[in-house]
């Protein structure tokens, strides 16, 4: 079936200081409903004994909007993808609870702090034909914020924009940038397969302490060494800012510059690990794919 496929396109977004107000302000909504939404079908629990359901705060959402004018100034699938969210949170947990669900054990759905939660929210494409968000020249147009630029855009726009754009993510990072991932549906015929030599060749592998993979012919291949000098980095700057004033909210202390830059450069450093990683890790999964069944 053609666009049963969905592959995603992360971007980095350059927006003005005026767009990425807007930005926190669907972050900021976004965060609000899920909290109040988890609140409301607490509440009913103890209340009744039963769950509200997810299409009945939907419903709901028309007449909250009324008492929160600010939340016209956010797109409504946004806020519709937050219920969903915690709709999909509440069913992880009965089904991990239950033994349905494979993996880690999944608690029961936490408020969303203010500081502490990742600035993110959803747009969903309106129809199949709908043009909302879509690739305009170095743009990309997101519905109530608008044209957005983005960095690097004729490589990184180009590589979907003949697909159908089905929602887009847009988040903040702990490097203080914002990003977009695009989510496509595309066909079979348009997706770019490796090609790849037959072979017999068959490997194990073992994932060590000391090493990360040991194969079965003994080779051992390690994460990159940039990773470990970087972690270095990371404790030297944590212990700097383990002595300059850090937030503390209950006596309404609020932190020095220097704490927030030094939280920032932290920040950075993770972002660049993670990248590291998992270039590292694609890299070596294909090379593996390639020489082997």
């Amino acid at each position: 079936m053609p666009g049963k496929l969905r592959k995603a396109f992360p971007v980095r977004l350059m927006p003005t200081e005026e767009q990425e107000e807007h930005f926190k302000q669907h972050a900021g909504c976004v965060r609000k409903v899920y909290n109040d939404a988890l609140a409301g079908k607490i509440k009913k629990y103890q209340e009744c004994g039963g769950w509200l359901s997810k299409y009945e705060l939907i419903n709901i959402l028309p007449k909250y909007k009324m008492q929160h004018e600010f939340m016209y100034d956010v797109h409504a699938s946004a806020l519709q993808q937050s219920i969903n969210d915690l709709d999909r949170a509440f069913e992880n947990f009965f089904k991990s609870k239950t033994g349905q669900r494979k993996g880690r054990k999944m608690g029961f759905p936490e408020f969303k702090a203010k500081h502490r939660a990742r600035k993110s929210f959803r747009i969903v494409q309106a129809t199949q034909k709908s043009r909302g968000i879509r690739v305009e020249g170095t743009t990309l147009r997101i519905p109530k914020i608008g044209f957005v630029e983005v960095a690097n855009p004729v490589k990184r726009l180009a590589r979907f924009d003949s697909y159908r754009i089905v929602y887009i993510t847009i988040f903040q990072d702990s490097d203080s940038f914002w990003y977009a991932s695009v989510l496509c549906a595309v066909d079979e015929n348009q997706v770019k397969n490796h090609i790849v030599d037959a072979t017999k060749a068959v490997v194990g592998l073992d994932v060590g302490v000391k090493t990360t993979v040991t194969d079965s012919n003994g080779v051992k291949v390690d994460i990159p060494h940039k990773i470990f000098t970087l972690k270095k980095k990371i404790a030297r700057i944590q212990k700097e800012m383990s002595k300059m004033r850090g937030p503390n909210r209950k006596k309404e202390i609020e932190p020095s510059q220097n704490w927030l830059d030094a939280k920032l450069r932290v920040g950075k450093l993770h972002c660049r690990i993670k990248r590291i990683r998992k270039d590292w890790q694609h890299k070596y999964s294909m090379e593996l794919i390639k020489n082997n069944q």
